[in-house]
């Protein structure tokens, strides 16, 4: 569920609490930040602590997915950013 954003600068969002429960609470955020050249795409993922040892290794299993699925989604994105953007601009 989306709980903030900003008009072309970020977006983040919480595990609603029926999921939360079963997987823990996570939080997502998308940025954009503006840079020489272009924009870069900045996400950051933050679960929820736990001590016991299945809350570690899901922790850790889900750091791993993430890494996976996310540069997935960001290489999907990128193709069709890169596309709409004027071929004059991209060289610089």
């Amino acid at each position: 569920m989306i709980t903030d954003f900003g008009i072309d600068t970020h977006v983040t969002g919480l595990l609603p609490e029926h999921l939360a429960a079963r997987h823990g609470h996570m939080a997502v955020s998308c940025c954009v930040r503006s840079r020489q050249g272009g924009t870069r795409v900045v996400v950051k993922v933050v679960v929820g602590s736990g001590d016991a040892v299945g809350d570690r290794v899901r922790r850790r299993l889900l750091a791993w997915g993430d890494l996976v699925m996310m540069r997935k989604q960001l290489v999907t994105l990128k193709k069709p950013a890169e596309a709409s953007v004027d071929p004059e601009t991209r060289r610089r």
